[in-house]
């Protein structure tokens, strides 16, 4: 499913605008309506930033990215001693 979020804080950082999802500005109600509506109304294009938005969970979320990032800061801390 693609992602409807607000700029805020590091939701930006994981939704990329009309590539994996959507964003609007925060307590932008009017925007974030349009959105909603917008993929409600456009199977292809939601069907799109969905493909994208498993992609990137995927890549960046998913449990194997995960445990190398913790295994990488734990390696790195070890190294310092």
């Amino acid at each position: 499913m693609p992602i409807v979020s607000s700029d805020a804080g590091g939701l930006k950082e994981a939704v990329q605008h009309e590539v994996n999802g959507l964003l609007f500005q925060t307590g932008n109600d009017d925007m974030l309506t349009a959105h909603l509506n917008q993929l409600l109304e456009d199977e292809a294009y939601r069907g799109l930033l969905g493909k994208q938005a498993r992609k990137f969970a995927l890549a960046h979320r998913g449990l194997d990215s995960m445990v190398k990032r913790v295994l990488q800061v734990y390696r790195k801390e070890m190294s310092k001693t």
